[in-house]
């Protein structure tokens, strides 16, 4: 197709004006434009820095032959509102082609030195362990990493050795979890009336069933194992940081409400990787949960009495954030009063130095193993009624309680000749009062 010469004309035109705006802004020397390379190197900064600025509208720019032309007042401007702040894409081209430094496990690459948590324990092994890692004890690359099976075969026999604090395994853990809310639980159900700890009134409790709410962790837990649903199995397998909350129901609205709040805690982490902890909870894991049940929960005006229970104890330097020490004082909050449980040592700890706390601390003792035992055999015998047999798997359905110690009971219940064990089939095992034999 032929173009008129009256269009044809205006596109050379169009072209020449194009052309020798071009050649005034490249004319570096006597211009006020620069090009992106120099602007990059006044500032500084890679030349992606400066084209990221001058497409989003931060950095006017001219485009001309499919150039961008900067000015340099524009360029003065944007020094002057302080917006050049060279970061990781400001490193120089010839260290970018350099390779980044990467974790030898998670496989995550490093900034700078400052995330190392040291090397490869293996023989001969140079790779970097980032210091997330590090500090889960995980001291070997994914090469050269031991199987869990492994870990907790040599953890086992460091035990044995003396050479670990302590050592629980995660169905351990979930099982002794369970047991100590449940024995917590006894506990409360022989008091009926508290004194409040801030106002001095009396909060009565007719049922502690009515006002006990449970929950736990499981939302971290899958988290944790990368899963969108959870089956029975695997909570009966790991700890799940269980807790019981009671709310007290007050008389006078006025007045703040009492919370009691029971839980126990764990590393979920290291259960779900390794499947055993080996380490006391820290004063890093104690003020996590602090503000997490204490420190959060404050803003609501009500006063609670917090219990935290480790599965694997607690450290010396979580001790002396509740305890005090020569340079610290023993915790304390205005609306708040704080017990730690040791559960590997099966001990209560509390300031002595507190006088509300030691009022209140009997409320947190677990009940004996064989007052447990007691408790169970009336649930089970309220479970029977008027009713001959009880299987039971119906009884561990029914009753917050570790499966063995069911059992245990069913055996206690047979001691006074009354009931007996039996097998049904298609039932398993139940308790069958002997006279319906």
């Amino acid at each position: 197709m032929i173009l008129p010469i009256a269009i044809l004309n205006c596109l050379l035109y169009a072209m020449n004006t194009i052309f020798i705006q071009a050649v005034k802004m490249t004319n570096t020397g006597n211009s006020d434009y620069i090009k992106i390379a120099e602007a990059a190197h006044l500032l500084g900064v890679t030349q992606r820095w400066v084209y990221r600025r001058v497409l989003s509208g931060e950095l006017p720019a001219s485009k001309v032959g499919g150039l961008y032309f900067i000015t340099r007042k524009d360029l003065q401007s944007l020094i002057e509102a302080g917006r050049v702040t060279p970061g990781i894409e400001e490193i120089p081209a010839e260290e970018q082609s350099l390779p980044r430094k990467k974790c030898g496990f998670c496989y995550r690459f490093l900034e700078d030195d400052r995330e190392i948590g040291g090397n490869c324990q293996k023989d001969n092994c140079s790779e970097i362990i980032c210091r997330k890692c590090w500090d889960l004890n995980i001291h070997y690359c994914t090469r050269h990493s031991p199987t869990r099976e492994q870990r907790m075969q040599k953890a086992q026999e460091h035990k044995d050795a003396g050479l670990l604090p302590v050592f629980v395994k995660a169905g351990a853990a979930r099982l002794t979890e369970m047991n100590f809310l449940n024995r917590i639980h006894e506990r409360l159900k022989g008091y009926s009336t508290l004194i409040h700890p801030a106002n001095g009134t009396a909060v009565t409790i007719p049922s502690w069933e009515d006002i006990l709410e449970t929950g736990d962790d499981r939302i971290e837990l899958m988290r944790l194992l990368g899963k969108v649903v959870l089956d029975s199995a695997t909570t009966a397998q790991l700890p799940l940081n269980s807790w019981h909350h009671y709310t007290t129901k007050l008389k006078n609205k006025k007045s703040s409400p009492l919370e009691i709040h029971i839980q126990s805690v764990s590393r979920m982490d290291r259960m779900v990787r390794d499947g055993f902890d080996t380490e006391p909870l820290s004063a890093e894991d104690l003020n996590e949960w602090i503000e997490k049940r204490i420190e959060a929960p404050a803003k609501s005006g009500s006063f609670r009495l917090v219990l935290l229970a480790s599965i694997t104890g607690w450290d010396e330097s979580a001790l002396s954030i509740l305890m005090g020490s020569d340079s610290s004082y023993a915790f304390t909050h205005r609306s708040a009063l704080l017990y730690l449980f040791d559960l590997n040592k099966n001990e209560l700890i509390y300031p002595a130095s507190d006088d509300r706390a030691c009022r209140y601390a009997e409320l947190f003792h677990p009940v004996l193993a064989n007052e447990e035992l007691g408790e169970i055999v009336g649930a089970i015998k309220d479970l029977l009624g008027i009713h001959d047999s009880l299987t039971l798997a119906d009884a561990q359905k029914s009753l917050r309680y570790a499966p063995e110690k069911i059992e245990k009971a069913f055996q206690k219940i047979t001691e006074d000749g009354d009931f007996v064990i039996t097998e049904i089939k298609g039932l398993g095992t139940a308790l069958v009062r002997r006279q319906a034999l």
